[in-house]
């Protein structure tokens, strides 16, 4: 392996370490950012397109470095940065369509790059697992939810480590999933309860992302009658008490309108990571409080009304709902002791009670949150710098000039605002957003005009 590409993988195994990077889409912009001041790299950045190709072909280096910059290279190879290392993904074409570059130079840069490879596509993928020069760097497989059965090798199947495929493929894997050690990373879309019961026996899972949904099998499927019809029910309860590597798992994301009930985060002493998406059904996350070292919560689309005490979570930092219209109080976040961050959107939070005693938080966000009307509550929050409650029904602001360090109120479309006397007092304040409100209508201190953007004199 080059010794270059050894240097990339310790980069993005640093910044991986950053939740933001870790969830970010622009990872190759930021990993290029962790590497500036390489002479290649600048280099490349003002390198007309014959130059890039020319360097790339004799340099794996400046491929390596091509790929991150922008995909330029017309090949079926390409650079990924999953949450575990770096990889190369090799891309098949549909079905009867050639590949872009012959499987013999495409092996060519894999040999010269030393990265492990990820392959994704169809049924087509089956065929490359069939060459020698790939067989045994083969890392990752992805593939289509259309592809029902996965004939994987074992021998291929026991050196991945990360999966991603839907249910009923993932189910019918040879490999028994307890001999399956090196795989850390496994995505499951249309999960099954089949599925569900042989991924709850692999024993190293780091991440884990499951889709619950109903999966159906086509009346012109051949195999269906074989197929025992519990194992096209979508998954509705999650029970992590039963997965072998409840104590490995970092990072879980759970997705699907089937999904009712979670518990047994008791068992997750690494749990860093909880993400609920579209799951209408599950109404509480009560025993969430039980992952002692959750630090990041990320809930969208939900029916979640119960928090239950979250802010037994010692470690959690952040926490975002997004258009959980059930959710009417964030009192469970009360006395966090390190979260810092709360965002939420489009919800049916009523009141911000309890979230002045969190020590470390810096910032609220409730935007679009029609039904709050009060921030009272957040007076003398020690360090809260920046609150956003544009696009609410939010008229109440007494005891906010007694927040020591806001920096930022944002109102902007808030039509209930007409007094910011309240404001007065803060001694860092700095600016204050009100687009969209009535300036004629507004009230203020003097001493408070500067700082009120647009400004209200025109």
């Amino acid at each position: 392996m080059e010794i270059w590409t050894m240097e990339l993988q310790r980069a993005h195994a640093q910044l991986l370490a950053d939740d933001t990077y870790r969830s970010s889409v622009m990872k190759p912009q930021r990993l290029l950012g962790h590497l500036q001041g390489d002479a290649l790299l600048e280099v490349l950045k003002f390198a007309p397109g014959s130059l890039l190709l020319t360097l790339a072909a004799v340099s794996p280096k400046a491929r390596l470095l091509a790929e991150l910059l922008e995909p330029r290279l017309s090949t079926n190879l390409r650079l990924i940065l999953d949450d575990a290392t770096v990889m190369h993904e090799l891309v098949t074409e549909a079905a009867g369509t050639p590949l872009i570059q012959p499987l013999d130079t495409v092996a060519w840069w894999i040999d010269k790059c030393g990265i492990s490879v990820s392959i994704r596509g169809d049924e087509m993928a089956f065929k490359l697992l069939g060459s020698s020069r790939l067989r045994p760097i083969v890392r990752s497989v992805s593939l289509s939810h259309l592809v029902r059965a996965c004939p994987i090798p074992v021998d291929v199947a026991l050196h991945l480590e990360r999966i991603d495929m839907c249910g009923e493929a993932f189910a019918s894997l040879s490999a028994h999933p307890s001999q399956m050690t090196q795989l850390r990373e496994l995505h499951v879309m249309r999960c099954t309860s089949a599925a569900l019961a042989r991924l709850s026996q692999l024993p190293s899972i780091t991440m884990l992302s499951i889709e619950s949904k109903m999966a159906v099998a086509p009346f012109d499927n051949a195999n269906a009658a074989q197929i025992p019809q519990q194992s096209l029910n979508g998954v509705d309860v999650i029970d992590m008490r039963l997965w072998a590597f409840a104590r490995t798992l970092q990072h879980l994301r759970l997705s699907g309108r089937d999904l009712s009930v979670v518990t047994g985060f008791d068992c997750c002493e690494s749990l860093s990571t909880f993400t609920a998406v579209n799951c209408q059904r599950l109404l509480s996350l009560s025993s969430l409080g039980l992952a002692v070292h959750l630090r990041t919560l990320f809930v969208s689309w939900c029916g979640v009304r119960d928090l239950g005490r979250l802010a037994a979570c010692v470690c959690l930092q952040r926490v975002s709902f997004d258009t959980c219209g059930a959710l009417e109080s964030l009192a469970a976040l009360a006395g966090a002791p390190r979260l810092r961050e709360v965002d939420v959107f489009c919800s049916g939070v009523r009141d911000v009670q309890g979230l002045a005693s969190c020590p470390c938080l810096e910032t609220l966000r409730v935007t679009a949150c029609r039904l709050l009307t009060d921030l009272s509550p957040l007076a003398g929050a020690p360090r809260l710098r920046i609150i956003d409650a544009s696009f609410s029904t939010v008229s109440n602001l007494q005891g906010l000039g007694t927040c020591p360090c806001l920096e930022v109120l944002r109102l902007d479309m808030c039509p209930a605002v007409e007094d910011l006397h309240p404001l007065a007092g803060a001694p860092r304040l700095k600016y204050v957003f009100v687009n969209g409100l009535n300036h004629a209508a507004l009230s203020y201190p003097s001493s408070l005009a500067s700082r009120i953007l647009p400004d209200p004199a025109g």
